[in-house]
């Protein structure tokens, strides 16, 4: 009986040093798919405000793209903070002559906590919650040309000026992620890849350093 509660005791002390050996520190950088945000600020109308009678047109995405820093505080819980950024282009078009460019990007700065349901040295699985703030920024940049007619005693002269408008719009809202599934492999650094919603993507991976 003394050897079996020896031996418990001796597990115990032993799988709390492994754990206290076990880094508290992981920063990772991951690319997602599909993302909220452009659910969350959709804009139905194709037509720039900007411009008689012309259209956004060609998507170009890029992101979500993601920074994220936690800091394990215990066995199961890790805290941290995520950054997000995406940007999103299109061509502005009239007739069909593109007269100028549409930008859109999304900052978001937002805490997040971690739920560590298997944490082993090569392999572990988790849950994630994320929520904060997104600048959400619009900038429509339309080519334009002004005609000039002046006449004097004898003729006129025609002068023609071409000049670019700048249109900016900014909107700070709340946005985040839910993330029910995680899986990470590896040693130091890891190989992760998430299942969820919202602005990092319904599928998000990337790479995971610890120390």
């Amino acid at each position: 009986m003394k050897q079996t509660i020896l031996g418990i005791l001796l597990l115990a002390s032993v799988s709390a040093q492994a754990q206290e050996k076990m880094p508290k520190h992981e920063i990772s950088a991951s690319y997602g798919y599909p993302t909220i945000a452009f659910a969350m600020f959709v804009d139905s109308d194709p037509s720039c405000p900007h411009a008689e009678q012309a259209f956004y047109e060609n998507d170009r995405n890029f992101g979500p793209l993601s920074l994220e820093y936690f800091y394990r505080i215990s066995r199961w819980i890790s805290v941290g903070g995520v950054f997000t950024f995406i940007n999103r282009q299109k061509d502005i078009v009239q007739g069909k002559v593109q007269i100028g460019d549409f930008t859109e990007r999304y900052y978001a700065l937002m805490p997040s906590i971690k739920f560590n349901w298997v944490r082993s040295k090569h392999f572990g699985l988790y849950s994630k919650l994320v929520a904060g703030p997104c600048l959400h920024t619009k900038t429509d940049k339309v080519e334009s040309s002004t005609m000039i007619i002046s006449c004097g005693a004898e003729h006129c002269r025609t002068t023609v000026i071409d000049h670019c408008d700048e249109y900016t719009d900014r909107k700070v809202g709340l946005i985040g992620q839910v993330t029910p599934l995680g899986i990470e492999a590896g040693d130091r650094l890891r190989v992760f890849g998430e299942l969820g919603v919202g602005i990092q993507g319904v599928f998000n991976a990337g790479l995971r350093y610890q120390f």
